[in-house]
């Protein structure tokens, strides 16, 4: 054990004191740039995270929004369509059917941008 001991004893002498303290400058100077990166990946994660739950909640109010509308519009239609059948109106009939098939082909994300915009703006009132 002495033996170590006085090797280690003389590896430490052996050792220049301003290579060991740079050494430890550079080590305090690279742990403060990894904890300033880790500090840096977090704040970007909750800034993402944030965004993408404002999308998400954004985009989940106007499919509520714009199916709710769809639904009103395609009840009207059908209680048109079958008036037209009870009535025999050739004309109300090719209405409804025009009208409920224009629905249907209309894609619900044509003005999700505008309502986007909208929603993002605090002086927007959107009713629902």
């Amino acid at each position: 054990m002495y033996a170590s001991v006085g090797r280690m004893a003389a590896y430490l002498l052996s050792l220049d004191p301003q290579a060991i303290i740079d050494a430890g400058v550079d080590y305090l100077k690279a742990r403060e740039a990894e904890e300033t990166e880790r500090e840096w990946i977090l704040a970007n994660y909750q800034a993402f995270l944030y965004a993408l739950r404002t999308e998400q909640e954004a985009l989940l109010t106007y499919f509520e929004y714009r199916f709710a509308e769809r639904r009103e519009a395609l009840r009207e239609f059908y209680q048109v369509l079958h008036d037209a059948v009870e009535s025999g109106d050739a004309h109300q009939l090719d209405a409804a059917i025009c009208g409920i098939l224009g629905i249907l082909k209309d894609n619900p994300l044509n003005d999700y941008e505008q309502f986007k915009r909208a929603w993002q703006d605090p002086d927007t009132v959107l009713e629902l």
